[in-house]
């Protein structure tokens, strides 16, 4: 494994960093407006469309009782030449009725289930982006401030700033710094072994 990195251009990690800060931008944005989606849908159907179709089950269910009484006064009273009337009309305005009543039942059961199933979907989403979104708050920009750091001791270095500093000084990046190209490797004479030391 390498010891040492190799830098070809400064300027790269700079736009590295600038694309980790509108990484940081652009998820944020995606995980609010993801967020709002289901909120706004949710809050519509517990809100509009419960309140219409309630409204609706009671108009239909109107129109149901209308038609019916309806029916009944056709089939109760004879016509004005005293035979029995024709009821054909009110037979399909009331199972015209009730088809509507049964749709707007059927669309007040879609409300209530999908309602619940969309709370249910709600909070497993933000219970999956947590992490996500934790590492977007957090961990980018503490990498984007480290990579700061790295930058400018790399700029530093360059211009010979460390040049009185002891080359072999950890980076706060958890790397080590090289030693200077101009700088004369000591000879390193080999410790004592223990075993020499022994017999010494």
């Amino acid at each position: 494994m390498a010891s040492q990195a190799r830098v070809g251009s400064v300027d790269a990690l700079k736009d590295f960093k600038q694309a980790i800060w509108k990484f940081q931008e652009r998820a944020n944005v995606a995980l609010g407006e993801a967020e709002s989606d289901l909120i706004r849908t949710l809050n519509w159907l517990e809100n509009e469309a419960r309140s219409h179709w309630m409204s609706q089950l009671r108009k239909r269910s109107e129109a149901v009782s209308r038609a019916k009484e309806a029916l009944r006064m056709k089939q109760v009273f004879d016509g004005p030449a005293g035979s029995r009337q024709s009821v054909v009309d009110e037979m399909k305005a009331l199972r015209l009725a009730q088809q509507r009543f049964a749709q707007s039942e059927a669309k007040v059961a879609a409300v209530r289930k999908y309602t619940l199933q969309l709370q249910k979907e709600l909070m497993m989403y933000k219970g999956q982006v947590q992490r996500f979104a934790s590492a977007v708050a957090a961990d980018l920009p503490a990498a984007a401030h480290d990579l700061e750091t790295i930058i400018s001791q790399i700029e530093k270095y360059s211009e010979g700033g460390f040049a009185n500093i002891p080359s072999e000084r950890s980076s706060t990046a958890g790397g080590q710094m090289i030693r200077p190209v101009d700088e004369t490797p000591r000879s390193i004479e080999p410790e004592p072994s223990a075993e020499n030391a022994v017999k010494d």
